[in-house]
């Protein structure tokens, strides 16, 4: 596959303030993704939106198809996304008649083939973090809470397959486990930062 040309980068960052939560953490990690790519010699244009800051939607649709690459910074909440990114995606809604889809892909003469196959982001890729209290051994031990599933295939299918009904390319995702009772942020952060150097190796 074409190595993708990073120029421009559209970073969302849904942290929210919600009871013992306050979205620092993924401001935290906002802000290693910005440094991380500004301080590069061939440094690209950055757009970030902040969800709990608002937004417009009909620019956050432009920025979509602006970008080269697109970055999620969320935490978990009750093993989903949180209401306020749920609720953002009404830019993907508002998106999908104004350059991000042409519909779900089907024809009339034949309904029951290509569903999901309109998406005019055509391989752009995407990658997410996700931050959670649940440590990872309980998404891979045998008979543990998630029943094996990872973060991705399980709390995250979803997500993932929204975005391949827009034609998005899923780039490896990274998580943060058991980030209340049991965290090193700063070995967590430093890990990312590696993370970040492979997907630029590989994108």
């Amino acid at each position: 596959m074409k190595k993708t040309n990073l120029t421009k980068i559209f970073i969302i960052n849904a942290g929210e303030h919600f009871l013992h939560a306050r979205g620092k953490f993924n401001t935290a990690v906002t802000a290693i993704t910005t440094g991380y790519f500004s301080s590069r010699t061939d440094a690209p244009d950055i757009q970030v939106t902040t969800l709990k800051n608002g937004y417009l939607v009909m620019e956050e649709v432009e920025k979509y198809k602006w970008a080269d690459l697109i970055i999620y910074h969320t935490p978990i909440w009750w093993f989903n996304i949180p209401h306020g990114l749920k609720r953002y995606f009404e830019v993907l809604s508002a998106g999908r008649l104004n350059g991000l889809s042409k519909g779900d892909g089907r024809s009339s003469e034949n309904p029951a083939i290509n569903y999901g196959t309109g998406g005019r982001l055509t391989q752009k890729p995407y990658l997410v973090t996700a931050s959670m209290n649940a440590p990872e051994n309980a998404f891979t031990a045998q008979g543990g809470f998630f029943s094996q599933h990872s973060v991705d295939d399980g709390i995250l299918f979803g997500f993932h397959r929204m975005h391949a009904y827009m034609g998005m390319r899923k780039l490896e995702s990274f998580h943060f486990y058991d980030l209340i009772k049991n965290a090193n942020t700063t070995e967590y952060l430093n890990q990312y930062k590696l993370h970040l150097e492979k997907i630029n190796r590989i994108i």
